[in-house]
């Protein structure tokens, strides 16, 4: 399923970023510069979310679920996805992820 023209949410906050719930999320508008998005923590292992940062001028913060990590980096640690930017993110256990981007 697809999301589309959705607004990050937060501030440098994974318990108030905005909650993944589609296989593809498209990012139009961010609240703030801290503005993000959070990876679901009931997704399936083996599965992928790709997230697109459609923001002409500010990047985002991607958040795993809490408790997780994205490429093995601290708990609950975001990565930053650039403005016009996208990344693959595949749920390789129940609590890492693994993000690719492109």
């Amino acid at each position: 399923n697809v999301a589309d023209n959705l607004t990050g949410s937060g501030s440098s906050s994974q318990a108030n970023s905005f909650a993944i719930a589609a296989d593809v999320n498209f990012f139009t508008t961010l609240a703030d510069a801290n503005a993000g998005a959070r990876l679901p923590a009931d997704f399936e292992v083996n599965g992928t979310v790709e997230i697109y940062n459609g923001n002409q001028s500010t990047a985002m913060k991607i958040y795993p679920h809490v408790g997780g990590n994205i490429n093995n980096a601290a708990t609950d640690a975001n990565i930053v996805l650039s403005a016009t930017k996208g990344s693959i993110f595949r749920r390789i256990n129940a609590t890492r992820w693994a993000a690719v981007y492109v």
